[in-house]
């Protein structure tokens, strides 16, 4: 079977989990036996060329894409074409012109949302879900830019955008129930929709005891959406917690350590001296996210805040706790339930891992949708 993969790159300075993936999912179809190519426009390269922003802008309005694409394709004459992101580098009008079987694989909510995230000014925003295209304009909601927002606005508004072509695709692969959520309210036929979580490759380490003095770890940008600066607003001050990641300007005080960037080699290896991962994301997550599932991998639960993909995972099979609200009360009784489970939790995540978020899952249910795809010609 010969998959085409289709990606547009994010820019290197923008740290992408999207592009990590990408790449993941490319090695491990490989890994399965299946044959892969890739079709990519990266964003670096193509804001060099002339008009960058002038033909960002048609794509998205139009759908059109002036480079030939349907001929590129297939030129590699695929089985199935693998499509993950296309803005704002490709078109998506070549998409029903192909007569090839086309599966889009989602990380956000792009097809629906300027950002992609459906979250903004703090808080979560669904009104382009159900209302006007043109609120993420108001907003400004990609870029922080009205005008740089505009285009995708238009764009669904008349045809041109990923979530105005969602009929062009044979069928979909979300990473997330959210993701699935939004797509039915889009009107897209749920027997087309395949759930098929991210994976995180094994380690091969033990799953370690708890540390016998409890602390705690949070990994990630110190973004709105992140819910760090609520989390630091209402943290415990009995027990210690350790700040990883890029750019947070978090000072040390009191239990709180910032310990600013790691390697996520070196943030793998720490995982197992914490007592649990502490996720207070507040936006839906197109994906469990990717630290989420280490943590889980290496045999560490997870507290996630409600509302998130990653606290949905906790909750359905029970690998760590949820709380509802960012007060100190609700926090501490989530770390206290973790701590109080000790290594059954613990063995609880590994054995989770390995039935749901293992490669070798992943792999056998994407073949599982590449056949159903072909058998539905």
């Amino acid at each position: 079977m010969r998959i085409l993969i289709v990606h547009s790159h994010y820019r290197a300075r923008d740290p992408s989990g999207e592009n990590i993936a990408v790449q993941q999912h490319s090695d491990a179809l490989v890994g399965a036996g299946l044959e892969v190519m890739h079709l990519s426009r990266y964003t670096d390269r193509e804001s060099q060329k002339f008009l960058f922003s002038l033909r960002s802008a048609t794509h998205a309005v139009t759908g059109l894409d002036t480079n030939r694409v349907v001929a590129k394709v297939r030129s590699y004459s695929p089985d199935i074409v693998n499509i993950h992101n296309l803005y704002p580098n490709f078109g998506t009008r070549w998409i029903t012109r192909l007569g090839i079987p086309t599966v889009l694989t989602l990380h956000n909510f792009r097809f629906t949302c300027a950002n992609g995230l459906l979250f903004r000014s703090g808080r979560l925003c669904t009104e382009c879900v159900v209302g006007s295209p043109f609120h993420a304009t108001e907003h400004g909601c990609y870029q922080d830019s009205r005008l740089r927002s505009l285009p995708w606005s238009l764009g669904t508004s008349i045809g041109g955008s990923l979530g105005a072509s969602l009929d062009g695709y044979s069928a979909f692969v979300v990473q997330s129930t959210k993701v699935k959520e939004i797509l039915q309210r889009k009107g897209v036929d749920p027997s087309r929709i395949f759930l098929v979580p991210g994976f995180v490759e094994m380690r091969g380490g033990p799953v370690f005891e708890p540390p016998s003095n409890p602390r705690f770890l949070f990994v990630g940008r110190n973004t709105l959406e992140k819910g760090l600066t609520e989390l630091l607003q209402c943290w415990p001050a009995r027990y210690p917690l350790d700040v990883l990641g890029p750019g947070n300007e978090v000072k040390s005080e009191g239990l709180v350590r910032a310990l600013g960037y790691l390697t996520r080699n070196e943030v793998q290896a720490m995982y197992p001296d914490y007592s649990a991962l502490v996720f207070p994301g507040k936006a839906f997550e197109g994906a469990v996210p990717l630290v989420v599932r280490e943590a889980i991998e290496s045999g560490v639960p997870v507290i996630a805040r409600a509302g998130s993909s990653a606290a949905d995972f906790v909750k359905e099979f029970s690998v760590g706790e949820v709380y509802a609200e960012d007060t100190e009360s609700d926090v501490m009784r989530a770390l206290e339930k973790v701590v109080s489970r000790g290594s059954e939790v613990r063995m609880r995540c590994r054995e989770t891992w390995y039935s749901y978020l293992r490669e070798e899952t992943w792999q056998a249910r994407m073949k599982e949708v590449f056949t159903w795809v072909l058998k539905d010609l």
